[in-house]
């Protein structure tokens, strides 16, 4: 029904690709957030927006030898894993030096060559862009940071000094269950595998959030007002991620597998890693969900990351005390209701407003799973 994407971009199941000892509730540092539900381009094909002969050269400040008008979409470093319409860059190296494979890549479909070298009559290549940088690793990383600009994925940063490979496979199982993901592959965590990787997001992953936010009732519990123009949702957007940059939150998107749409989004906040203490918020969907079991299912996602991969000991929750649905999902999912905190904030343009809270400790949690699980399983 709905999956989870911190890219664990993503609400709906979540996806994030997270890392190892740095996200353990147990530790005192968190990786950053950001939601990805990316899909790779179909064989042959160029689907979507692309990159142009411009926009290399925007984006890396290269020389332009030969302009194709062909678009651009996807990278590859060895030639013989080209698709069509990717760029190939030319990487120089102590045993085989890309350059030397040119020709094999345009005959597997490269739309672009970045080189480092001469190429004494660009136009003999065919209909191909080829532009010279002087640093080709730069070039494909700026490259890669212009095309994920462009679709403000939620993104989930893993670091640390061992087994983030093996954290991030096992985190990206657990969430493909519930949403698409994108990761790298294998044990790319480094300067060539991110950039190739950046380069597999679609245009089709940018636009879902904003449109299942427009339903005015999906605001009303809200702490803030809904933001009715597009420049408004990206500044609420931004603020998130700035957050997930900053480590003091992880958002997630909620991404409905019978569409693979967003429907909505929610959050880790209050990381309290000292405490092994953590909160979920933030937490919205669009009407068209609401009674679907996709909160429950959500919250099933978050819950299981929490205990059972960082190891916390409480999590906890906060709603309007007026929040009759909210407080009801809470209580369904486990959570143990412990007060009102009066007069505890103030919200949207100066209205006050008296939180209820809920926590479900780690005591309470096999018992809690059990529960939606049922539950779920009734639907």
């Amino acid at each position: 029904m709905a999956s989870l994407s911190p890219n664990v971009h993503s609400p709906g199941p979540v996806r994030p690709d997270v890392a190892s000892d740095a996200l353990a509730c147990k530790e005192r540092t968190w990786p950053t957030v950001t939601d990805v539900d990316p899909s790779t381009p179909s064989a042959g094909q160029v689907p979507g927006a692309a990159l142009t002969a411009d926009d290399l050269v925007r984006l890396t400040g290269g020389r332009l030898l030969a302009r194709s008008e062909r678009p651009i979409r996807g990278a590859a470093v060895d030639s013989r894993l080209v698709a069509p319409g990717q760029v190939f860059v030319a990487l120089p190296g102590e045993r085989t030096d890309g350059h030397a494979y040119l020709d094999d890549a345009i005959a597997r479909g490269a739309a672009a060559l970045i080189v480092t070298r001469p190429i004494p009559d660009p136009s003999t290549l065919g209909d191909v862009t080829v532009m010279r940088v002087a640093d080709p690793l730069s070039a494909l990383g700026a490259i890669a940071g212009g095309w994920r600009r462009r679709f403000e994925p939620l993104v989930v940063g893993v670091t640390g000094s061992i087994a983030k490979t093996s954290t991030k496979e096992a985190v990206a199982a657990v969430l493909s269950r519930r949403f698409r993901t994108l990761r790298n592959e294998g044990n790319q965590n480094n300067e060539v595998g991110l950039p190739l990787t950046v380069l597999r997001l679609g245009p089709e992953h940018e636009a879902g959030l904003w449109e299942a936010s427009r339903d005015p009732r999906t605001w009303q519990w809200l702490s803030v007002v809904q933001p009715r123009r597009r420049e408004s949702w990206k500044a609420f957007h931004d603020q998130a991620l700035a957050a997930a940059a900053d480590g003091t939150e992880l958002p997630f998107a909620t991404v409905s597998q019978e569409t693979g749409k967003p429907i909505g989004s929610t959050r880790y906040l209050a990381l309290r890693p000292e405490h092994r203490s953590i909160e979920i918020g933030w937490t919205w969907l669009h009407p068209s969900a609401w009674g679907t079991g996709a909160n429950a299912e959500a919250k099933l996602l978050q819950l299981q990351h929490a205990f059972d991969v960082l190891g916390c000991r409480r999590v906890e929750f906060k709603t309007d005390a007026l929040n009759e649905r909210a407080r009801a999902g809470l209580a369904s999912v486990g959570g143990v209701f412990e007060g009102i905190h009066r007069k505890h904030m103030l919200v949207r343009d100066g209205e006050n407003r008296d939180s209820a809270w809920y926590a479900i400790v780690d005591d309470d949690w096999p018992s809690a799973r059990a529960h939606v699980e049922r539950r779920l399983a009734a639907k």
